[in-house]
């Protein structure tokens, strides 16, 4: 069984274009603008960073806003896999295992800031989510300190 755990968030940008709705928030059971009036949000996933690094760029946020007309897109990022890295490796694998990378950490950083400034300059919501598979509660201080992170580098957006 696999475990999927992710931690959502919403960020609102205000350099470059403003998002279309402003900051968004909960009134109720709905999401709303800035005004207060419900609003309904398009987006697409970019799929995880380990597995499609082509897409995580500012050439697809941008195609993704003028030719499909999204206002919001989820960016996943994954702690551990073991067919194409993630955020970090597994300690308990031997050195020489082809299915364990190693930390990717940088690497993975640099797609996530690639596509949120492309989300700032288009005025696109972005979900962050750390998304983990199998791996229980293992990454749970992993993820405190990714979004300790995320939130140091853009929180003032």
């Amino acid at each position: 069984m696999k475990l999927l755990l992710f931690f959502i968030a919403f960020f609102h940008f205000s350099a470059s274009l403003d998002p279309p709705y402003g900051a968004l928030k909960i009134q109720g059971k709905f999401l709303t603008a800035e005004n207060g009036t419900a609003v309904s949000l398009r987006g697409m996933s970019l799929m995880g960073s380990n597995y499609h690094p082509q897409f995580w760029n500012e050439e697809t946020v941008r195609q993704l806003k003028c030719f499909w007309n999204v206002n919001i897109i989820r960016a996943p990022i994954t702690p551990k896999s073991k067919c194409c890295g993630g955020w970090f490796a597994d300690p308990s694998q031997p050195a020489d295992n082809p299915w364990e990378w190693k930390s990717t950490r940088d690497r993975e950083f640099g797609r996530l800031k690639q596509v949120i400034d492309a989300c700032v300059k288009y005025g696109i919501y972005v979900i962050i989510d750390w998304h983990i598979f199998d791996y229980g509660n293992s990454t749970l201080e992993q993820g405190r300190e990714f979004f300790a992170n995320v939130s140091q580098t853009w929180g003032n957006l």
